[in-house]
């Protein structure tokens, strides 16, 4: 079954880079304006079916890299939700920000009024692996890439 996906893209101050899949809540096909038009005059050409469509553009919120204790893409913070059908999502975002730890802790200050507002648009745009509504952030915490089994 295809989904509409959110790719979001980060870069440190080294140039690296990393990206994650998020399956959006709003399943309605996307208005493409010309791109959309130009897609379905080649469909229309063609004798194959269309599967996909990825559309690439510049952020609404190009921001810069700064420094600071995490700010690489191989720390992240990890956020866990849960979906209403009971499947659980985890959402990164990489080099997080000291703020949003509680103080000489890992853990995600989920109080924290930056991550409430992560928090509510989670749950505002993105489906569980299932397809459900996520209905809850569970915890968060900040992992390393090599924690997860990856060199770093």
């Amino acid at each position: 079954m295809r989904v509409n996906h959110f790719v979001p893209g980060w870069m440190d101050l080294s140039g690296a880079e990393t990206c994650e899949f998020l399956r959006m809540m709003d399943q309605s096909p996307p208005a493409l304006g010309p791109v959309g038009a130009w897609w379905l005059a080649a469909l229309a050409l063609s004798n194959l079916g269309g599967a996909d469509v990825s559309v690439v553009r510049v952020s609404p919120a190009l921001t810069v890299p700064t420094p600071g204790p995490f700010a690489t893409v191989l720390d992240r913070a990890l956020f866990i939700f849960r979906g209403a059908g009971g499947a659980t999502k985890q959402v990164w975002v990489p080099g997080p920000i000291e703020e949003i730890f509680v103080d000489g802790s890992v853990i995600v200050d989920l109080a924290n009024p930056l991550c409430e507002a992560f928090v509510a648009a989670t749950l505002a745009a993105v489906a569980g692996p299932d397809g459900q509504p996520l209905t809850q952030c569970v915890r968060g915490r900040r992992v390393r890439v090599k924690e997860l089994g990856m060199p770093l």
